[in-house]
C-alpha cells in the first residue's frame, strides 16, 4: 500500500517539473523572438513652414516717345548701269575686249562676232545692186524712146529692193561690233560669253556700271512697306546718312522680285559698290505718351487687360493700347503715368 502512494507522489511530481519546464521555455521564447524584432524608429517632428510669397515682377507705367520702324539691310550699287547686249542679231563671239572687274571708257569696244559669213552676203548683194543698177539705166534709155512707163517703174522697184537689202546687211554687220556708252567697271560678266560660243539676240552677257553714281538697292520681302519719296535713314560704316526712296520701275518690271532704290542726300566718303548696309524706315511716331512693355498686356477672349499692383493687391485693369512695336504699346486708355503693372 505505502509503495503505491509513493509512485503516484513520483507521478504527480514528474508532471509539475514538466509544465514548469514548458512554461520556462514558452517564457524565454517569447522573450527571447521579441528581442530580435527591429526596433521602432522615433518619428521625426519637421517644423512648420510658411507658404512661399509669390513675387510678382512689376514695371512703372511711364510716360516717352514710340516709333515704329522698319530696318533691313540692302546692298550699295550704282544708280547708272548699263546692260550689254546684241540688240538687232545674236552670233558667234569672234573677240571680247574685257572682263569682270575692267575698267572701261565711253566709247570703248567691248565685243564683236564673227563676220565672214556676213561679209559674204555683202559683197553678192554688192553685185546684185550693180546688176540692176545697170537694168534700171537701160530701161530708162529704152523708155526714154518708147515712152513705157510701166517697164520703168518695175526696174526702180527691183533696184530700190536690192539697195534696202545691202542696206540691212550693212547695218547688221556695223552691229557685230558693241562699245560701251557709259565709263565705269565691268560689274557683270556671263560665264558662257567665251570666244567662239553662240551669244543671242538681246541676251545680256555683260554690266558696267558708273562707280561715281552710288545708291542703296533693295529687293526683299519689305519692300511694299516703303514709299516714293519717303525719308530714310541709312547707317554704313557706323555712320547714320539721310535718304530717300527712289522709284525703280524698270526694275519692277523686269525682274522677278521687285527692287528700290534709296539715293543718299549727301554721298559717304569711302563707298563703294558691293558694300552693305542697314535701312531704317519710321512708319508712325508717337511723342509724350503712355507706354508700357507689350509682355505686360494679356488678351483673353477678345479683351485687353493688364494686371496693376496697388497697396499689395492684384488687380485687372481693361485698357485700349495705340501704337504697338516688337517691344512696348502706346496705352491710350486704361493706366496712369506711376501706376505698377506684372510684367510677364
Amino acid at each position: 500500500m505505502n509503495k503505491l502512494l509513493q509512485i503516484k507522489e513520483s507521478y504527480s511530481l514528474i508532471k509539475k517539473s514538466i509544465f514548469i519546464i514548458s512554461a520556462s521555455i514558452f517564457v524565454t521564447t517569447v522573450f527571447t523572438g521579441c528581442y530580435f524584432l527591429p526596433a521602432e524608429k522615433k518619428q521625426e517632428i519637421h517644423p512648420l513652414q510658411e507658404p512661399k510669397k509669390i513675387i510678382n515682377t512689376t514695371v512703372d507705367v511711364k510716360k516717352g516717345n514710340l516709333e515704329k520702324k522698319i530696318t533691313v539691310n540692302a546692298k550699295i550699287i550704282s544708280s547708272f548701269q548699263e546692260d550689254i547686249s546684241f540688240k538687232t542679231s545674236g552670233g558667234i563671239f569672234k573677240k571680247i575686249y574685257f572682263k569682270s572687274g575692267d575698267m572701261v571708257n565711253n566709247g570703248d569696244l567691248l565685243a564683236e562676232l564673227e563676220t565672214d559669213s556676213l561679209i559674204s552676203q555683202i559683197k553678192q548683194q554688192e553685185i546684185n545692186v550693180k546688176r540692176w543698177s545697170l537694168n534700171y539705166q537701160q530701161t530708162v534709155a529704152i523708155s526714154n524712146a518708147t515712152t513705157n512707163i510701166a517697164e520703168l517703174d518695175k526696174a526702180k522697184f527691183y533696184l530700190d529692193s536690192e539697195n534696202s537689202r545691202l542696206t540691212d546687211l550693212q547695218k547688221l554687220l556695223k552691229n557685230t561690233k558693241i562699245y560701251s556708252s557709259i565709263s565705269g567697271n565691268v560689274v557683270f560678266m556671263d560665264s558662257k560669253a567665251i570666244v567662239g560660243e553662240k551669244i543671242s539676240v538681246n541676251k545680256n552677257f555683260m554690266s558696267i556700271a558708273d562707280p561715281s553714281q552710288l545708291c542703296v538697292w533693295y529687293n526683299g520681302t519689305l519692300i511694299s512697306e516703303f514709299v516714293a519719296g519717303e525719308d530714310i535713314n541709312i547707317v554704313w560704316n557706323n555712320t547714320v546718312y539721310k535718304g530717300s526712296v527712289v522709284v525703280d520701275t524698270e526694275r519692277i518690271t523686269t525682274e522677278a522680285n521687285k527692287s528700290i532704290k534709296i539715293k543718299f542726300e549727301r554721298l559717304p566718303e569711302g563707298l563703294k559698290m558691293g558694300d552693305y548696309c542697314e535701312v531704317t524706315c519710321i512708319k508712325e511716331k508717337r511723342q509724350n505718351i503712355i507706354i508700357i512693355p507689350t509682355n505686360c498686356i494679356i488678351n483673353f477672349n477678345g479683351r485687353n487687360f493688364v494686371q496693376v499692383i496697388k497697396d499689395d493687391i492684384k488687380t485687372e485693369v481693361d485698357v485700349e493700347t495705340g501704337l504697338k512695336t516688337a517691344t512696348e504699346v502706346e496705352i491710350v486708355k486704361g493706366l496712369s503715368e506711376g501706376e505698377k503693372v506684372i510684367f510677364k
